[in-house]
């Protein structure tokens, strides 16, 4: 589908599921249908960090951090704690 929003519950799902590399593919499209969609890059960031890519992390959060300050705040304090939402 060309919804940003079905991609990015599906790559939210494989998150919670513990699969990594088909959360980031399907944030990845989120991202790619709405680039600037905000749940995509938080949920991205956390997949990137979960499989411990680093670079990628640190990348996904500073863009968002650069379009949304106050959820990039609230993604490093998800990331503190371990709880994705």
């Amino acid at each position: 589908p060309r919804h940003s929003n079905a991609w990015d519950s599906l790559g939210y799902a494989y998150i919670v599921a513990g699969e990594t590399i088909p959360a980031i593919e399907a944030l990845l499209h989120a991202i790619e249908v709405e680039p600037e969609y905000p749940d995509a890059w938080r949920h991205l960031v956390h997949a990137y960090h979960r499989a411990g890519d680093g670079n990628h992390e640190a990348s996904s959060l500073a863009y968002l951090r650069s379009i949304l300050p106050q959820e990039a705040v609230k993604v490093e304090q998800e990331l503190i704690t371990g709880n994705v939402s």
